[in-house]
Parts: C-alpha cells; structure tokens; sequence
C-alpha cells in the first residue's frame, strides 16, 4: 500500500506493508522507503513514528540517491546514456548490429562503449548485449587481480596453512562487493564492482583474500589487509561512494 506523508514539509511517499512483527520496521533503498507494522497497529502511529524520525529518513533519502547517482550503472542502455566503466565516465552508443553478424556485441574505444544490436529500438536486446560484455570484463579484471594478490600474499596463507583459492564466482548482491567463504576457499564478488574505480575493486579483493586468513573483521584482519594496501582506508573510503 503506498501512502504519503509529510516530513519537515516535504512530501514523502512510502509502501506501508502489514505483518506480523512487534515493532514499527523502517528500510531506505534507493531513496524508497517501506515501512513494515503489525495489522493493529494504526496509520497515524506509524506516521507519527516516521515523523519523529524526519531528518534521519530524509538524509538518508539524499544519501542512498547520491550513491545510485554515482554509481554510474545504465538504466534505458540507450544512445547518448552516460556509465562508468572502472570509475571513469563513458557513454553508449546504440548502432545496427552487421548483418553477417547474429549476436549483439560491444566495441569499446574509451569513452564510447558502441553496443551493435539486431534492433537498436529493443531495450531487451540493448540490455542483454551491454550486461553480457560487462559480466566478460569484470570476470576478466578481478580474475586477474585476484591471483596477482594471492600469489603475493601465498608465503603467509601457506606459513599459516589457509585453505588454498578453489574457486572465483560473480554474482549480482545488493548489499555486498564480496563474500569469502574461508573453509571452502570460495570468493564470490558482485558484477557491479564494474562501474567503481580499480583501486577500489582491488580493496575489495585484499578484502575478500584476506579472509582467508582472518574470517573476521578484528584488527588482525585489519593488520594483514594493510600489510598488502596500506592506503586501504581511502579505498574503501572511496568504494562507499558507489
């Protein structure tokens, strides 16, 4: 159920959802908000509440689109639309794919990123053409900064008898850039690291490697990521943008 409701004198939509929970449940993503409450629990309570929490939703609001801003990520894949490849501004251009051609494809020349497809009017076809060559370059990329990393950090994961790399995966996350899972020596990273700069992406592999290591989040693990990038603060400083 979407309502409207009024905070600091600005008009503010959000989808009220009826569950069974104690409290009032408030989440902010990509500056939309859902409120979650028991079926007893009254519109003007959970409006009050709202309320009472104005200036934190409405910075938070300013903050999440801020990100989705940044991130540069492409929405109509149409001509003209502008994107990032590894931090740095680029722009698509849509052309007919060749006719002894049968699969779309992408020619990148920095900044143009030319996606040939059978018809240039199908969003459909546009999307499938871009996010394919994405998911090629980001594999590509982060395959090939994780075994430089690894290999440098190998004489401590070996002194230390880590579980050696088994696999790299990619997968779309929305709330992480990578996940380790150090008993099995899995690393799975988000394909949307493609639009954040490469000093970023490259902390997020330390990062992730490094759990290898140390499965938590302790200042040890702290300690062996800054033995590799000792500026990894301003890294993840800068992948909290995105």
């Amino acid at each position: 159920m979407i309502k409207e409701v009024i905070l600091n004198g600005r008009a503010v939509e959000y989808t009220l959802v009826r569950k069974k929970v104690k409290n009032i449940n408030l989440r902010i993503d990509a500056g939309k908000i859902t409120v979650s409450c028991g079926p007893r629990v009254s519109v003007g309570t959970v409006e009050d509440f709202m309320r009472s929490k104005s200036n934190f939703i409405l910075a938070a609001i300013e903050k999440t689109l801020k990100r989705v801003d940044n991130s540069g990520r492409p929405s109509s894949y149409d001509n003209g639309e502008r994107v990032k490849v590894w931090g740095e501004w680029c722009v698509i251009k849509v052309t007919k794919l060749p006719n002894n051609l049968k699969r779309g494809r992408v020619i990148f020349n920095f900044p143009v990123i030319e996606l040939q497809v059978a018809n240039p009017l199908d969003l459909n076809d546009r999307m499938r053409t871009y996010e394919k060559w994405k998911q090629g370059m980001v594999k590509g990329k982060l395959d090939e900064m994780t075994h430089y990393y690894y290999n440098l950090m190998l004489p401590r994961l070996t002194a230390r008898r880590c579980h050696d790399l088994v696999d790299i995966r990619y997968r779309l996350m929305k709330s992480k850039w990578g996940v380790c899972r150090p008993t099995l020596g899995i690393i799975t990273y988000n394909y949307n690291l493609f639009e954040t700069p490469q000093e970023a992406a490259a902390y997020v592999v330390v990062h992730e490697i490094c759990h290898l290591l140390e499965a938590n989040h302790s200042d040890r693990f702290y300690a062996e990521v800054a033995k590799v990038l000792p500026d990894w603060k301003l890294r993840r400083s800068l992948l909290n943008t995105y």
